[in-house]
C-alpha cells in the first residue's frame, strides 16, 4: 500500500478507503465554477459562500452516489450536475440561480 506523506484531508480519506479495498476519485471543484450560477455570490461573506459551496458538495456526492439524475444536455455530465445541484441549494436557500451554458469547469471549456 502507497504510503501518503501529505497531511491532507484527501490523503487520509484515500488512504482509509485503501484499508477498506475501495478507492475514490477527487475532483477539483473551484469556488467559482459554484458561485457562477449564484447571483450575488461575490458580495456574501466568506462564511456564507463557503456554507453554500459545502452544501452543493454534500448534495453532489449524494447525486452521483445514487446516479439519481437525467441528463438533459448534450454537455459535460459532471457540469449538469454541479449545475442541477447548484440550482436545488439556491432554491432551498432562496438565492437566485444564473443560468448559463457558457462556464466551464477551472476555467476550461470544449474546443
Amino acid at each position: 500500500m502507497r504510503d501518503y506523506t501529505q497531511e491532507s484531508i484527501e490523503s487520509k480519506y484515500r488512504a482509509d478507503l485503501e484499508k477498506l479495498g475501495s478507492y475514490s476519485i477527487i475532483i477539483p471543484l473551484d469556488k467559482g465554477d459554484i458561485g457562477c450560477y449564484v447571483e450575488g455570490f461575490d458580495d456574501m461573506n466568506v462564511k456564507d459562500s463557503n456554507e453554500l459551496c459545502r452544501e452543493v458538495v454534500n448534495l453532489l456526492e449524494f447525486e452521483i452516489i445514487t446516479m439519481n439524475n437525467t441528463q438533459k444536455s448534450k454537455s459535460n455530465r459532471f457540469l449538469y450536475l454541479v449545475k442541477e445541484v447548484t440550482k436545488k441549494i439556491c432554491r432551498m436557500n432562496n438565492l437566485t440561480f444564473k443560468d448559463s451554458d457558457e462556464l466551464f469547469l477551472l476555467g476550461q471549456g470544449d474546443a
